[in-house]
């Protein structure tokens, strides 16, 4: 069976590890890269994750650069502030280079 991770932190890294020690089949992703190698040396996967590519897709679907702020601004009650000012950094990227 395949597990994916999402988030290798002070609780998922353990998760992970233990997910692992189980003979699973292991998909990780960590914002920090460093975090998700670590677990390759254990057989995991590690998932890239680039989102400009999810940010370029949705504008090219017709979802307005409001929307977008509109989203991250939701997203941060339910992610963290840091995840979404993250995002907003890169939605800046992305408005930057289209203009």
């Amino acid at each position: 069976m395949r597990v994916g991770f999402i988030g290798l932190g002070t609780m998922g890294g353990k998760m992970a590890a233990s997910l692992q020690g189980a003979s699973l089949s292991l998909v990780v992703h960590d914002a920090r890269r460093e975090t998700a190698a670590a677990h390759l040396g254990l057989g995991a996967l590690v998932a890239q994750y680039r989102p400009e590519q999810h940010i370029e897709r949705a504008l090219g679907n017709g979802v307005t650069k409001t929307e977008i702020s509109e989203i991250i601004t939701h997203m941060a009650f339910y992610s963290g502030w840091p995840t979404a000012m993250t995002a907003a950094f890169v939605a800046k990227e992305v408005f930057e280079k289209q203009q």
